[in-house]
């Protein structure tokens, strides 16, 4: 089987059926992430890209944040919760090159965030990797 089917039927279709129960597990903000949120200027305009419930799109009421993940299902959730969210595959964000102040993409390592960034902007990424069983977290302002 090719790996776009097999990443459809092993990844894409099981976050569509475990959608409720990976939310309900998904509560706790990571306090790194919370600090960089906070730290970015009033009125920022923030994409977090792998959005998932959107547990960080209401951390700091002075950003513009939208979400977007491929899940339409953990969309919904963010729907359900008056969060601004789209469903689409992080490797082709169609966001507006330039357009955010701020990205975020936690522990999704295919994402492509630079172009939806403006010229002066700050990156945050998460990856974690089994194989490595470690985590790393990059900031770059």
């Amino acid at each position: 089987m090719e790996a776009s089917k097999l990443e459809q039927e092993y990844v894409h279709r099981v976050y569509e059926e475990i959608a409720p129960h990976f939310s309900s597990t998904r509560h706790s903000p990571w306090p790194q992430i919370v600090e960089f949120l906070r730290s970015l200027p009033k009125g920022s305009i923030v994409a977090d890209v792998g959005c998932g419930n959107g547990k960080y799109l209401g951390i700091n009421e002075d950003l513009y944040m939208v979400g977007c993940d491929r899940s339409k299902n953990l969309v919904d959730i963010c729907g359900e919760k008056n969060l601004e969210a789209f469903v689409c595959d992080a490797l082709s964000v169609p966001m507006r090159s330039g357009s955010c102040d701020a990205c975020i993409s936690i522990a999704d390592s295919k994402v492509k965030l630079l172009p939806c960034c403006s010229p002066v902007f700050y990156l945050l990424a998460s990856y974690f990797h089994f194989s490595f069983a470690g985590e790393e977290i990059g900031y770059y302002p």
